[in-house]
């Protein structure tokens, strides 16, 4: 009669040849006499059922591998990149409310972006003791001057991106504005992103169906001295809708992005990103520009800010 000891080694022939086929030849010709066919042939399908098990119990633990190590080497990326800024203490502020004037609703993803982004900062540095508060940019002032500063969404809703992207004449990346260069209200400001690097003029726009739904949005990226300390750093992500501030969330914890910054970046920064948007606004695919598979669209659009573009 077969045993544990008898059936073992061809079960674990089985398991490490991958060939089953072979597996159940050998089982069957071993056992014919002593059993018989059919008594081979239950004792097989039980052993594969039970190897069905094992590769599945395998594949799990592959894939669950393969994704701490993905967030590993992920969370040493964010680490590098936001560490000075997270250890120094900073402050959030949001968009106190949603007044863009075409197209209204999309806030919610400034906030989730700011949310998704936050989490992330915890996994890798654990408790924020540095992260005083958020805010919204009505409520900002000069007691919140001391910290450094991430300024969510674009200069429409938000009047502290619109000191940092039309205060300081260093900033090479903004939104344009209307034909009298003014930035008094939200309205003076447009969907369309201007800008120059090595004497050329850039310029990326929202693009919509003809029905008004957005289709592709862009953003900025600035790593800049805050407007409020010199002593301290002001990083703004400014999408021209909410959904294009999300996606530039998701590109400050992403690793290649995260990498290619690290090392074209230098202290003080700007860089502009895109992302496709799809039905019902979701989010697909963001890139920086400078790594957007899209030939027609790729282009070196990080440029460093102050004395490091010298």
């Amino acid at each position: 009669m077969f045993s544990v000891s008898t059936v073992y080694p061809f079960l674990l022939g089985g398991l490490l040849a991958g060939n089953r086929l072979l597996w159940i030849h050998d089982v069957l010709l071993h056992y014919r006499t002593e059993l018989g066919v059919v008594a081979s042939i239950i004792t097989i399908l039980i052993a594969l059922k039970y190897l069905k098990r094992i590769v599945g119990i395998g594949r799990v633990l592959r894939d669950g591998i393969r994704d701490l190590a993905s967030k590993f080497r992920r969370g040493r990326y964010v680490q590098s990149f936001w560490e000075d800024f997270v250890e120094e203490g900073f402050i959030v502020v949001l968009p106190p409310r949603d007044v863009d004037d075409e197209i209204s609703g999309t806030m919610s993803f400034d906030y989730l972006g700011k949310d998704e982004m936050m989490d992330e900062l915890t996994g890798v540095f654990g408790p924020l003791d540095s992260y005083r508060e958020r805010i919204t940019s009505d409520d900002f002032d000069q007691n919140d001057h001391d910290l450094n500063v991430l300024a969510v969404a674009g200069p429409k809703p938000n009047h502290v991106t619109r000191e940092l992207l039309y205060g300081q004449p260093e900033i090479v990346y903004r939104f344009e504005r209307n034909e009298s260069n003014d930035v008094d209200t939200p309205d003076d400001i447009r969907h369309k992103i201007v800008g120059e690097r090595d004497g050329e003029q850039l310029e990326f726009e929202t693009e919509y169906t003809d029905e008004g739904n957005i289709t592709r949005d862009f953003g900025i990226i600035t790593w800049a001295k805050s407007p409020y300390n010199d002593d301290k750093v002001i990083v703004n992500v400014a999408g021209g809708f909410g959904q294009g501030t999300y996606a530039g969330f998701q590109l400050l914890r992403d690793r290649d992005a995260l990498r290619y910054l690290l090392k074209h970046g230098g202290e003080y920064f700007q860089v502009v990103y895109t992302v496709n948007i799809g039905e019902e606004g979701s989010i697909l695919g963001p890139k920086l520009i400078d790594q957007s598979a899209d030939d027609d669209l790729r282009q070196p659009t990080v440029i460093k800010l102050y004395h490091d573009a010298e």
